[in-house]
């Protein structure tokens, strides 16, 4: 499967913050996993900037439901 880093100035902040995040509960990428069927795989990638091709939105919806922030916050710099 390609990968690709995406220039979408936005993109560090939301990978930031979604590491950020994790980290912040104290969890595994396998546990985020487990928790909001996003691959364990796609969340590293995510955590380094790098965008699969499969990676949806409805993806990261589901881990801002996770962290209980509203989705258009997760743009922004927590």
């Amino acid at each position: 499967m390609k990968t690709f880093k995406n220039d979408n100035p936005e993109l560090p902040t939301i990978c930031k913050n979604l590491k950020n995040l994790r980290r912040q509960k104290g969890i595994s990428l396998l546990e985020l996993s487990l928790w909001t069927d996003v691959s364990v795989y796609a969340l590293r990638n995510l955590e380094k900037g790098i965008i699969t091709p499969r990676f949806s939105l409805e993806e990261l919806f589901r881990l801002c439901d996770y962290y209980q922030i509203p989705f258009d916050k997760i743009f922004q710099p927590l």
